[in-house]
This record gives C-alpha cells, sequence and structure tokens, in this order.
C-alpha cells in the first residue's frame, strides 16, 4: 500500500470511531450503556469484527435505542476496568451491577477505538497508550478518573503476562481503591474471585460514605 491509501482507509474507519466514541460517552456521561455493552463494542473496534461497514451500521442503530433507555440510578459505584480485557467479562460486569457498582470506564478496550485520532496515522499510533511505556496509560487513566468521578478501580493481569508488573506502580500512584485480579484459562467467576469483589465493594462503598466524590464529609 501508499501512505496516502492508508490516510484514506483512516479517515473511511473514523466515521465508526466517533459512533464508538459516542458508545463511551452514553455509559459514562448518560448511564444508559452497560459495562459489558461498552466492553463488548469497544474491544471489537480493534478489528470492526472484520466489517466496519456492518460495525458501523450495527452500533448506530444500537445507539439509537439506547438513548431511549432509562438511565443507570445515581447511586451506583463508578468502576474503573484497567488492564487488559478480562476471560471472565462475560459474567464480571453483570455481576458488579448486581452489587451496586457499574464500569464506566474501560481502560485499554477504549484505546482500541484510538480515542485521540489526531491528524494522521502516526499521530494517532503515537496517541495509542496500550503498546507503549506504562506512563503513557497512568496518565491517561488518571485524566480519566477524574473525568468520569471513578470511586474504585479493578485492575486485571492475565496470568504470566509481563504487565502485571505494572501493578506496582499503579499503586503507588493512584490514590483509589483497587482490586488486582488475575485470570488464566477460566471462563466464569469462581466463588473466590467472587467473594473478592464483594469484598473490594464493601471497602468502596464505605469510604464513598466518608468521601463524597473527593471532597471529606465530617
Amino acid at each position: 500500500t501508499t501512505l496516502n491509501a492508508a490516510e484514506e482507509m483512516r479517515n473511511e474507519l473514523s466515521e465508526a470511531r466517533k459512533l464508538a466514541h459516542r458508545l463511551d460517552e452514553l455509559t459514562w456521561q448518560e448511564g444508559v450503556v452497560s459495562g459489558w455493552e461498552n466492553h463488548l463494542w469497544l474491544v471489537t473496534s480493534s478489528d470492526f469484527a472484520g466489517n466496519y461497514q456492518l460495525y458501523q451500521q450495527r452500533l448506530s442503530q444500537f445507539l439509537l435505542g439506547c438513548e431511549r433507555r432509562q438511565p443507570y440510578p445515581e447511586n451506583m459505584l463508578r468502576i474503573a476496568y484497567i488492564g487488559v480485557p478480562s476471560v471472565f467479562a462475560e459474567e464480571l460486569y453483570p455481576y458488579l451491577e448486581r452489587n451496586g457498582a457499574r464500569v464506566v470506564f474501560n481502560e485499554i478496550q477504549r484505546q482500541f477505538a484510538m480515542p485521540q485520532p489526531g491528524c494522521s496515522l502516526a499521530e494517532q499510533y503515537c496517541h495509542y497508550t496500550y503498546p507503549y511505556s506504562i506512563s503513557y496509560r497512568l496518565n491517561d487513566i488518571v485524566a480519566e478518573m477524574e473525568r468520569r468521578r471513578i470511586d474504585g478501580i479493578i485492575h486485571y493481569v492475565q496470568a504470566f503476562c509481563h504487565r502485571g508488573i505494572g501493578d506496582i506502580i499503579f499503586r503507588h500512584s493512584i490514590k483509589l481503591p483497587m482490586l488486582t485480579l488475575e485470570g488464566n484459562a477460566d471462563f466464569t467467576l469462581t466463588h473466590h474471585l467472587r467473594t473478592r469483589l464483594e469484598a473490594f465493594l464493601d471497602v468502596v462503598k464505605q469510604r464513598s460514605k466518608v468521601y463524597e466524590r473527593g471532597r471529606y464529609v465530617s
């Protein structure tokens, strides 16, 4: 191919990416898209399921339906999910919602949608945090946590993945309750994981009674 042809393709994909960004806004700003739906559509934006035109058509229809939904209750905990998409994602997100929490930030999945497209293909990929130093990811995470009013963080690492080392850096740099979950080949939430999630949410709920979105309440 040529650089010009690649830029033309980038422009052709921009509408599908704009729809993915709108989905993300409906998740954290308007509260009408679930964390699981957010995960599913954004992670699919990595390759548009092999057909970006069909992806664009289906997502456009999905968003029309979402805008007619009733929003989630305001008193639900707002959770950030950072790290690679988990092997037990299909059970994780609904389980959190049944326990009074919802994911309003999917870090890596959002990156797949290229949230900062830039003015060129090169600039777009320079803004893409996933392949680079953890400092780029951390800057993006911290900014989004403040913007999305996050109460607690779930950090997922895949077993034997070098990215697990970043957990130490995240815990040192982010001053919010954080639960680290590790997965391997088990595609369901085990009783052990459910217990850990419940205990973590209890901690976040207790903290939210003392802190009102970052303001201390005596």
